[in-house]
């Protein structure tokens, strides 16, 4: 059987947990599911982002190495388990230890994690 353009109609539909696009015949269609792994690395990036800022505000400067201290949280605990190499060569840290309670800490907020962390120059 040979089939022609005319002979057929071609539609696109959403597909649960994908991201689909046309233009100009062409379809790109991405897995958008969050895996526990990326949320991991998501929480270890953000909490990256949030040592530097850190880092920046008490004046250290870039090549200066500290000791992290983090509140007790289980979210966190085990994204820096899974990404505690990324975290401390991103940050110049040399050490990363958890504690039910941080003196002079500063509060993290960020998607479902409250926190506190404190950093000390090595």
């Amino acid at each position: 059987v040979s089939l022609n353009k005319e002979d057929v109609e071609i539609s696109s539909q959403d597909i649960e947990g994908w991201l689909v696009a046309s233009h100009n015949n062409i379809t790109v269609a991405l897995d958008i599911t969050i895996t526990e792994e990326l949320k991991s690395e998501g929480i270890a990036r953000e909490l990256v982002n949030r040592i530097q800022n850190l880092r920046k505000d008490s004046g250290l400067e870039v090549t200066d190495k500290v000791a992290l201290t983090i509140k007790e949280n289980e979210i966190l605990k085990q994204a820096v388990s899974e990404n505690e190499l990324y975290i401390k060569e991103e940050t110049q840290t040399v050490s990363i230890a958890f504690a039910t309670e941080i003196e002079d800490g500063v509060a993290v907020e960020f998607d479902d994690i409250n926190s506190e962390i404190a950093i000390q120059k090595s």
